[in-house]
């Protein structure tokens, strides 16, 4: 096991990522993710698939990934990009790997439950099957409605390595799921793929939550320096996390509520004996908060940060950073998912990164607290 440190200076786990490219596209899709991954200490293994070949069957098409991979020590990571998540699971069963990382993906080959929802956007204008079983993308076309929120360099240089995309003549060779972690990114803005879709197989299927990120469905070519960020989080060691699960006695829409409205919000926040003299909390996704803490000794502190979603009642993500923070204080990011369990609620809450045990310890203390005096205001049905 290898350990470098990332440009935070925080200690990260070495990886070599794998990442497979989707249909229509090739490996130089990865170029700028390659680059921001490498500047994190990791590597990346970018195979050509054959996704253009329409007598390419799903062996042939994980040769090439299984083959890439095979000399690479300590940490995997297989990224599976859209119509190649299929192909992903096949790599994460073939040989081993720390984790399999969805992205944006089709998920063909997963046998769905009738209930899932329709995984494309409605009216999306596929290119037309043609003769030979492929299907092109005009240029003009690729650029309007693939890469319509790219830079326009960005856009030119994946329409130069566009080819044409044909489905496996076989059936999918795998029933189930490998047995390692796995994560599914999805994006917002996707432009192929519901979100619904997405967040339904993560949940349903997979069994883990999702992910959102505030792109479109190539990540890699319009946020590189973040999803590398992200995929860094993910490999395992590169933060220390905080991890909080608790049931509180209400209804999702009010236990959302007492986090965004300020008058509930200033009656449960903070540690024990805290006080909330002021709060001003804009909950909407840019919109920023300032909190001031009083302890029960010393002068008043304060916490401020933006949102990064609000999504009532399902979900709701904040920078968490101290006004005066300590040499050990680092600005973070708090994560939160609020599952409906009828007339109670799950609140899972996840904050990271921390520098050390200590300052974890602490926040975790701090919540712990926060969240005895919440659920004590909501047995009392003091509630928004």
């Amino acid at each position: 096991m290898m350990i470098g440190a990332n440009r935070r200076g925080i200690p990260t786990l070495v990886a070599t990522f794998g990442l497979l490219h989707g249909a229509w596209h090739d490996s130089s899709c990865w170029e700028p993710l390659t680059k921001c991954l490498e500047t994190l200490g990791h590597s990346a293994i970018t195979p050509e698939l054959p996704l253009h070949d329409p007598e390419a069957g799903y062996a042939q098409r994980v040769q090439p990934p299984i083959e890439a991979l095979a000399g690479a020590d300590g940490e995997v990571v297989v990224v599976a990009h859209s119509q190649s998540s299929g192909l992903g699971a096949l790599v994460a069963a073939a040989r081993p790997v720390s984790m399999l990382v969805y992205l944006c993906p089709r998920m063909g080959g997963v046998e769905l439950p009738d209930d899932a929802p329709a995984p494309f956007r409605e009216g999306f204008p596929f290119p037309a099957n043609l003769p030979d079983g492929t299907s092109a993308w005009d240029p003009d076309s690729a650029r309007e409605v693939m890469y319509g929120r790219l830079a326009l360099e960005r856009a030119r240089a994946l329409v130069r390595h566009l080819r044409p995309m044909a489905m496996p003549p076989d059936d999918y060779p795998f029933d189930g799921h490998p047995d390692v972690p796995t994560a599914l990114i999805y994006a917002a803005d996707d432009e192929f793929f519901e979100p619904a879709f997405e967040r339904f197989v993560a949940r349903e299927v997979l069994g883990v939550d999702p992910i959102e990120i505030p792109t479109g469905h190539f990540p890699m070519a319009e946020d590189p320096e973040g999803l590398a960020e992200l995929l860094d989080r993910l490999a395992g060691g590169s933060e220390r996390a905080l991890e909080i699960d608790r049931v509180m006695p209400a209804a999702r829409e009010v236990v959302f509520a007492a986090f965004t409205d300020p008058e509930v919000l200033a009656r449960w926040w903070g540690p024990a004996r805290f006080k909330i003299p002021h709060l001003e909390v804009e909950a909407r996704a840019g919109g920023g908060y300032r909190i001031e803490m009083l302890p029960p000794e010393g002068d008043s502190f304060f916490l401020s940060g933006k949102f990064r979603q609000v999504d009532p009642p399902e979900r709701l993500a904040f920078i968490f950073a101290w006004e005066q923070p300590d040499l050990d204080d680092v600005e973070n990011l708090v994560e939160l998912m609020f599952v409906n369990l009828g007339d109670s609620t799950r609140v899972r809450m996840r904050q990271a990164p921390f520098k050390t045990e200590a300052r974890q310890a602490l926040h975790r203390a701090g919540w712990t607290d926060s969240f005895d005096k919440l659920e004590r205001l909501l047995s009392r049905g003091e509630s928004p």
